[in-house]
């Protein structure tokens, strides 16, 4: 009895977020960019804490090991060996990339280590949402329940798939770079895109099923990809719902943004020298991201860069791919790989110059840091138009950008107090939740196993086609029952006025 209690005693110690069970979890990310790696591997992070064994195909490995974490590496997925020069081919850089990734995702499902994993036991499945759809097959083949990990908000197909409603009056599609109220005709734009979004998705597909079957890759058994794929458990987006337009979402779909984000920690010495070295005039720090190479830029724009920058009293730290420049400023200093969460949580910090990627604007929402923007292509845009509208950011135009607009610009991050006053508002509206990214995570990840794919938090409407989905059929009927009462009235009334006028004629003529 006391072996008993007290083993009773050490259950009821347990933190509440440990898992009883350790679980088997494939997560297959064979295709993404740097920027997806670091919302993978802090779910794969969070996982592998609570006790579970992941195993992770990824084109990046890790710079250091996780304990209960196996990478199968495959580092030819890497995306930013297909990614064009982004300030020469603009916009059309990622299509060109999407209209790739057929062949990527078959190489990658054809790697040996990929198809060793076939053999193994698994109890869940999480699959990036991300030019991965290939690997549906093991789904199909391992027979547990799977989960989408969006490193994004959700896609119009995405909403499509999980029958979750949209109202493109005033939700914006994910790329779109408009926000609430939208004009007449940028409705009538949005309505186009989110209806034809999932189409183009549907026939890209299509490209990818029949490239996988030409090599075998599939068993005969296998059904179409898109039927598999309709069947998410749950999905995992890379989003905070109190940072959002308020909008609904079916059960099945969870906020996770926000999980890769944490308190700054002291920077390197030699970093902390120089930055504490500005004094009271603080600095600036420049970044373009992971998923662009900064020398690619026009050499009139890296003049532009350099002469404003030379002019600033602050100092500027610029994240650049090369060891030096030429005509660099004595006030400003580069480096290939700078730690972003520890200097933007920097008391010294004055602003924080971003191409506007998404973990980017995250992480600035998360330390209070003002923003000036400068999108280069896909959802950037609109990350940076709504900072813009919430009041912490300000925003330049990279084909078009002078000496002139851009100090005017950093004046305005600079000297504004309310931008500084609205990002620490919204940092702390960020932060407060009913739970931590993490433990969301945890959570439902575990849950989903535990109810054998939760499948009672799917929408009846993931199965309904758009016809039923949104009531035309009734709606026709309404329609056509009103228009025969109308057309009815009509005959019975013209009956009338002729038996009336026929008999006064008559009584007239007699």
């Amino acid at each position: 009895m006391r072996l008993f209690a007290g083993l009773l005693a050490l259950l009821l110690t347990l933190e509440p977020h440990q898992s009883a069970d350790g679980y088997r979890i494939l997560f297959l990310s064979p295709i993404s960019s740097k920027s997806h790696k670091g919302f993978f591997s802090s779910i794969t992070s969070v996982l592998a804490a609570r006790g579970h064994e992941i195993t992770m195909v990824t084109p990046y490995a890790s710079p250091r090991e996780v304990p209960n974490v196996r990478e199968i590496v495959l580092s030819k997925m890497d995306l930013s060996f297909f990614m064009p020069n982004v300030f020469k081919e603009g916009v059309l850089s990622p299509f060109k990339v999407i209209m790739q990734t057929p062949t990527m995702c078959a190489d990658a499902l054809e790697d040996p280590q990929v198809q060793q994993l076939f053999d193994e036991k698994f109890d869940l499945v999480m699959l990036s949402s991300f030019f991965s759809d290939c690997f549906l097959v093991f789904v199909h083949q391992l027979k547990v329940p799977f989960v989408f990990v969006n490193p994004a908000g959700l896609l119009p197909h995405m909403e499509d798939i999980l029958g979750n409603p949209h109202y493109p009056s005033y939700q914006p599609a994910l790329l779109f770079h408009h926000s609430h109220p939208m004009p007449f005709g940028v409705r009538i734009a949005n309505t186009l895109l989110t209806v034809f979004s999932p189409l183009v998705h549907k026939l890209a597909m299509t490209s990818m099923e029949w490239e996988s079957k030409s090599r075998n890759l599939f068993p005969d058994d296998l059904p179409p990809l898109q039927t598999i794929q309709r069947k998410p458990n749950l999905i995992f987006l890379n989003s905070i719902t109190t940072m959002e337009v308020p909008r609904a979402y079916v059960p099945n779909i969870i906020h996770a943004g926000g999980v890769h984000l944490r308190p700054a920690k002291p920077l390197p010495k030699d970093l902390e020298d120089w930055v504490q070295a500005s004094g009271e005039n603080g600095f600036i720090f420049f970044s373009l991201g992971s998923a662009v190479i900064p020398s690619d830029m026009p050499e009139k724009m890296r003049q532009t860069l350099v002469n404003v920058f030379g002019r600033l009293k602050q100092r500027v730290l610029w994240k650049w791919n090369e060891e030096d420049m030429v005509d660099l400023p004595p006030n400003v200093r580069l480096g290939k790989w700078l730690p972003q969460q520890d200097i933007l949580g920097h008391p010294k910090l004055r602003a924080f110059f971003s191409h506007g990627g998404l973990h980017s604007i995250q992480e600035a929402l998360f330390h209070g840091a003002p923003v000036l923007g400068m999108p280069l292509f896909g959802d950037q845009m609109r990350n940076i138009i709504a900072a813009v509208k919430q009041g912490w950011a300000v925003s330049v135009e990279w084909k078009e950008l002078t000496e002139e607009d851009l100090l005017a610009a950093l004046k305005t991050v600079l000297e504004d107090p309310r931008l500084k006053e609205n990002s620490k508002h919204l940092s702390a509206l960020a932060q407060d939740q009913p739970m931590s990214p993490s433990d969301v995570v945890g959570y439902w990840t575990e849950y989903v196993i535990r109810h054998e794919g939760a499948t009672h938090l799917l929408s009846p409407a993931a199965d309904m086609n758009w016809f039923f989905k949104y009531n035309w059929d009734v709606w026709i009927t309404i329609l056509t029952v009103v228009c025969f009462i109308m057309y009815m009235n009509w005959v019975t009334l013209r009956w009338c006025f002729r038996r009336c006028f026929h008999g006064s004629a008559k009584k007239k003529a007699e």
